[in-house]
């Protein structure tokens, strides 16, 4: 588990906003560079046309991990899911085999980013701690 870990997500359309990065998501490397953007909805299946791109996703009816393995396995390079009502959330993805990093949104700035072709993440470590959560 991490306490205080953030991303900052900028949208090509000026939208810029700090999202929360789910409890038990990978890392990665801080930095993910300008990656297109695809609308998976709520990603009940593998979200197609996402090889590379970042996937939005609705929040609702399916675990978290379940829609960002849907995003990975169709390629996806990070999964924002974001709120289904109003305002912000904290996910918890359990245990899982996972790769990308997964951000909570809220509703607001879920559907401000799908208004913009690409983003680009900064994924901002503050009071991490690697022996709480990680096996």
């Amino acid at each position: 588990a991490t306490a205080g870990t953030s991303a900052e997500v900028n949208g090509n359309g000026g939208n810029f906003v700090r999202g929360s990065i789910m409890t038990f998501s990978p890392r990665g490397e801080g930095l993910i560079s300008q990656a297109e953007v695809v609308d998976c909805q709520q990603a009940f299946e593998p979200c197609s046309n996402a090889a590379n791109k970042v996937c939005v996703i609705e929040r609702g009816e399916t675990l978290f991990v379940e829609k960002a393995a849907n995003c990975e396995e169709g390629g996806g390079v990070a999964a924002l899911i974001y709120n289904n009502e109003e305002g912000g959330f904290f996910g918890n993805l359990g245990e899982n085999g996972l790769s990308i990093p997964v951000i909570g949104l809220s509703r607001e700035e879920g559907l401000a980013l799908l208004e913009s072709d690409y983003v680009t993440i900064n994924l901002v470590a503050g009071g991490y701690s690697e022996k709480q959560g990680t096996s």
